[in-house]
């Protein structure tokens, strides 16, 4: 199997950019999604127990797509 060149980040998405999105969908007045798993860490650790439906609009929002 041949696959085209893609771009992954380098790191993981964390608890800040998580609730970021939060913060914007809740200002909007849609469905909010619960926090990660781990909300407490901290906003710099990655952001953990995230459903994957929730995980693929957050990227969707941030431009960017899970890998398949």
């Amino acid at each position: 199997m041949f696959l085209d060149s893609f771009y992954m980040d380098v790191t993981e998405t964390t608890v800040k950019q998580f609730n970021d999105y939060r913060d914007t969908l809740r200002d909007q007045k849609k469905r909010t999604p619960a926090g990660p798993v781990n909300e407490a860490a901290g906003g710099s650790y990655p952001a953990l127990g995230i459903p994957w439906g929730d995980a693929k609009n957050y990227c969707k929002w941030a431009g960017k797509d899970l890998p398949t």
